[in-house]
């Protein structure tokens, strides 16, 4: 019995912190770690004769850009995970709604050149991302300043941006409960390192257990 009891407890602990290890930081409702499928449905370039090609990037994916725009988003991030309010990092959210607000979602914008051209005046982006029912607004923040851009839901459901900026993008939507995600965590940084260490941990005591057990057979 002491033998099924330790077993049970193991993995149920093992369980638990890969949930937390998932779980979304302060002011995001869903873990930006996680791939929740938001992709880049279409793009096309203001300008006529411009080639440039759009790129979006989510932050599950970080890895695959340059140091300068992975550590542009990872801030991004670590400012939305650092305050208490959203209002506090771009003012103009005051106007578009008196709800509560938190992140849906954060991704990076980029262009690469496809020839030669005269400039570009920027794009017509449509994203395909989660929980535009209810959307506020879109958040650039490039250079640390945050700043809204001008984004809507199309008649298609899918989120429109119309943009010349590049860097990182958070999709602010009116929180469900009325209540910022994790009320109870007081802003600091995601370290999800930390909960991924424990899995390991948690793994090995499992594996160190049923070893035993079956040893002691």
């Amino acid at each position: 019995m002491k033998k099924f009891v330790s077993v049970f407890f193991a993995i149920l602990l093992a369980s638990v912190m890969c949930v937390t290890a998932f779980a979304a930081p302060n002011n995001f409702v869903s873990s930006p770690e996680a791939d929740n499928d938001t992709t880049l449905n279409g793009s096309d370039n203001i300008t006529d004769g411009c080639t440039a090609v759009v790129v979006l990037t989510t932050f599950a994916e970080r890895a695959s850009l340059d140091d300068a725009s992975k550590k542009n988003l990872e801030d991004a991030r670590d400012a939305i995970v650092g305050t208490n309010d959203l209002t506090k990092l771009c003012a103009d959210l005051d106007d578009k709604s008196d709800a509560s607000l938190s992140v849906s979602d954060i991704f990076d914008i980029d262009y690469t050149e496809n020839g030669s051209h005269d400039g570009h005046e920027g794009f017509t982006l449509s994203v395909k991302t989660n929980s535009l029912d209810k959307f506020v607004a879109v958040m650039n923040y490039d250079g640390g300043k945050w700043t809204l851009v001008d984004a809507s839901v199309n008649a298609d459901g899918l989120l429109e941006i119309k943009t010349a900026k590049t860097g990182a993008f958070a999709v602010v939507i009116e929180n469900e409960q009325g209540e910022t995600s994790n009320p109870n965590q007081t802003g600091d940084d995601f370290r999800w390192w930390i909960y991924a260490a424990l899995m390991v941990v948690c793994a090995g005591a499992l594996l160190f257990i049923g070893i035993k057990l079956k040893k002691s057979e």
